[in-house]
């Protein structure tokens, strides 16, 4: 298993994967300076089961990522 943590601090990611036995996947999301959203996934992901940790508190700016991310790991 495979966690791909965005806007939350590594200590959550690093505590959920010793409890699932998961890994880190490694990625990197940034913005253009038009605002719109990049992401490359550089972990291998095929045939693997991969979670999505993100927080949505000021979801109007986060959830398009969160998006784009799920769709780039299909």
């Amino acid at each position: 298993d495979m966690l791909f943590s965005l806007y939350i601090g590594t200590k959550l990611g690093s505590k959920i994967n010793s409890q699932t036995n998961g890994t880190d996947a490694k990625f990197t999301l940034r913005d253009f300076p038009d605002g719109e959203s990049y992401i490359r996934i550089e972990s291998d992901v095929q045939a693997k089961n991969v979670t999505i940790l993100a927080t949505l508190d000021r979801p109007n700016s986060k959830i398009l990522p969160v998006l784009f991310m799920a769709q780039a790991l299909r």
